[in-house]
């Protein structure tokens, strides 16, 4: 008698990251070089990216034809850990992956040090079809004219250490001015 296998107990996906668009892969990407070197969970975060992906129907020979749009969309690391695709640092190299391999690009950086602000700076990617251009053979990839890019992290100016030291050494100067003024009026001298 076989032992029945277990799974392990899945959290229920929030319904705010249910998205009930189709996800439409197309053969080319399947059996291309570029899908098949992407790891397991990367291949998740394609399939969910790909389901992002904006379209609208046109009219084309008396037929409507799903044509996707060329919009940026977002994938924060909560939106991939409620759908159980991968934690933190995992998405990250996803998603590094994906641009690396030309699936993605990435048409804003999101910010850092947001803890105080009310809507966060999340990254803006977009669909690109670079991978057609991939091969997991070098001298194909050369020759295909393929460059891998990279999502290098961005601080913009305001972080950057030296900023912060002037900014916090010219509000310690203000309070050093303002500590200098007592409110007691000087009193004058009567003779």
């Amino acid at each position: 008698m076989q032992k029945e296998k277990t799974h392990k107990p899945l959290n229920p996906i929030p319904e705010e990251s249910q998205i009930k668009n189709r996800i439409d892969i197309e053969a080319e990407m399947f059996y291309s070089d570029a899908y098949r070197v992407l790891s397991p969970s990367a291949k998740d975060t394609l399939l969910r990216c790909l389901q992002k992906r904006k379209f609208e129907f046109k009219r084309v020979n008396k037929r409507n034809k799903k044509v996707y749009l060329d919009t940026p969309f977002k994938f924060p690391y909560a939106e991939a850990e409620a759908l159980g695709i991968a934690k933190g640092t995992q998405h990250w190299a996803n998603m590094m992956q994906l641009i690396e391999l030309g699936w993605l690009i990435l048409s804003h950086q999101g910010g850092r040090y947001q803890k105080n602000e009310k809507e966060k700076d999340c990254s803006l990617y977009q669909y690109s079809e670079r991978w057609k251009k991939f091969s997991a053979n070098p001298e194909v990839r050369a020759a295909s004219g393929f460059i891998p890019s990279k999502k290098e992290p961005i601080l913009r100016p305001e972080h950057y250490v030296r900023v912060q030291m002037e900014h916090k050494k010219q509000n310690q100067l203000h309070r050093c001015e303002h500590d200098n003024f007592t409110s007691v009026k000087p009193t004058t001298s009567q003779t």
